[in-house]
Parts: C-alpha cells; structure tokens; sequence
C-alpha cells in the first residue's frame, strides 16, 4: 500500500533523528521528534483502519462481479425426493443452515439419518447423536448404511453436547474436508457459558451454528422441535422461539398424519437460490434415490 509504504519511510526517518538526538543530549529536540513519531503512528493505525473499512463495504456492481469471480457453490441431492424432486428445494447449497422440525415421533431424526445415508455414498459426513444412544445408534445406522463407503464416510459422535465442543469439532472436521453435519438435537446442546433466558440460549446457539455454515461453507442440519402452542394450535413455529427462525437458512416441519399415518414435509423458509416454499409427502420407509450428484450453482447473469 503506497500510503502507508510512505508513513514507514517517514517513521524511520524520525527513528534516525531521534537516536542521533539522543547520542547529542538534545532532550528539546529529542521530545519534538518523539511527539512527531506518535502522530504518525496514530495517522498510520487510521490509515490501516480506512482501508479495512474499505474492504468491508463495496458498490453494487462491485459485489456482483466479486461473486462472479467465486469458484461455483457446489449443490447437493439429498436422496429424498421431497428434497431433491424438481419444484422443491432440489437439494442443499452448501454453507446452507438447515433446521428440521416436528413433534415427537414425526420422523425428524428418521428424515435427518435418509439424508446422512444418501450423502454419505459420496461425502464425508458427520452426525452428533446426542438422543439415541450407544445401541440404538449403531442399530438404525446398520438398517441404513448398506455399503462398506456409507459407513466409513459417516463419523459418529455420542458425547461432548456443549456448543463450544460441537463448534470446535465442526472446525476442525471441516479443514479435513466434511461437509455435511447432523445434530440430533438441539434439545440436548448446553451452553455452559450463557446465563440469561432460555429463548436467549437457544438464540445464542443458533447464531453461532448460522456463523459456522456461512465461514466454513458446509451444510449443518439442526433437528429441533415445535413449540407447545404449534402442537396445539397446528401453525408452524419452533420450540424456544428468540432468532432461531432468522438464523436458519432453510426451515423444515415434518408433520404426521394421524389418519393415514403418513408425512408431509412443509418448507417455510427457504433462502436458497430457488427460495421455493412448498409442502409435499414423504414417508418413513421411503427408499433413498441413491444418486451420487455434486452439481454447481449457475452464476449470477
């Protein structure tokens, strides 16, 4: 940077007087120039301070030729069709915070392990099993994972429920090359170091779940549950209420039929590309469209 290439020049320009001031004994002299140095160290911390900003902030048409420099955003198939079929999602860009909702027994965590067992035929994934357990873990993955690539790709993690653990491990799998990212379920994440409301809490934890799909640029997958008054009342809202619904980028409630014992999936929000809301069936015993897709992002035109 040529500016501040110059404050340097003059900074050690003044760093020479100022010793030679002092071999002299010209305190006066020596006291002018150190006051001159401390205004252009301060002129240069601001300098820097400007230019920072300056990367911060862009025009327009600046941003957009930014992003069509950008390498493509890879988009995933999940398997399920309720997921992928056109007219839906079509899959999940990454860096894409995804929660998935519904009362117990839904099949939230059924509809969370069919996406993992799809992916994991041809990505590395990881799973934070914090409801299961041991047994019943290894028990459903073993229905699920039919290959000896599916079960090698998916990492588990049974312990560590603390945000700082999970975030800490989602860094450092994701430098490893992980996309894709389960938490089974929110209800089970402790935040040690927050003390205020529980809405605040649950607040806190999905801000910084939102910050890590953004910077790392994978896919996490939130299984929550509705609120109490959506159980009653039949609307759609999820359990802790606070920012949990802006932070996500694609929200998700699996609904039970009680008549005919089916599914429906409802997107209510969706910030992907298509930002397409829908609803459609989706069933627990459906078999996964194995497609091993990697597709990428048309770009800005």
């Amino acid at each position: 940077m040529k500016i501040l290439d110059e404050i340097a020049k003059r900074i050690a320009e003044l760093e020479g007087k100022i010793a030679k001031a002092m071999e002299s004994g010209e305190i006066d002299t020596e006291l002018k120039l150190k006051k001159r140095l401390y205004k252009l160290k301060i002129e240069a911390i601001e300098t820097l301070q400007k230019e920072a900003d300056k990367e911060e902030e862009m025009s327009a048409m600046e941003l957009i030729e930014k992003v069509k420099s950008l390498p493509k955003r890879p988009k995933y198939l999940t398997g399920v069709e309720a997921l992928d079929a056109p007219g839906t999602l079509e899959g999940f860009e990454s860096g894409t915070f995804v929660q998935i909702a519904g009362a117990s027994g839904a099949g939230k965590t059924t509809l969370a392990m069919q996406i993992l067992a799809n992916v994991a035929r041809y990505e590395r994934c990881y799973l934070f099993s914090y409801e299961m357990g041991m047994r019943r873990s290894a028990y459903r993955l073993e229905k699920l994972l039919a290959t000896e690539a599916q079960r090698k790709n998916l990492k588990v993690r049974l312990k560590g429920n603390d945000i700082e653990v999970i975030e800490k491990i989602v860094r450092i799998r994701a430098r490893e090359g992980y996309r894709f990212f389960v938490i089974d379920s929110k209800m089970k994440i402790e935040h040690e170091g927050h003390a205020g409301k529980e809405h605040e809490k649950w607040s806190a934890v999905s801000t910084r779940l939102a910050i890590l799909c953004q910077e790392l640029d994978v896919i996490l997958i939130l299984i929550n549950q509705i609120s109490e008054e959506s159980e009653k009342t039949g609307r759609f809202a999820l359990k802790g209420s606070g920012d949990q619904k802006y932070d996500a980028d694609v929200i998700l409630f699996v609904v039970k039929d009680e008549k005919s014992g089916g599914r429906v999936i409802h997107c209510t929000k969706n910030r992907q590309e298509n930002e397409r809301l829908y609803s459609r069936p989706w069933t627990l015993e459906q078999e996964p469209n194995y497609t091993e897709v990697v597709y990428e992002m048309p770009q800005i035109a």
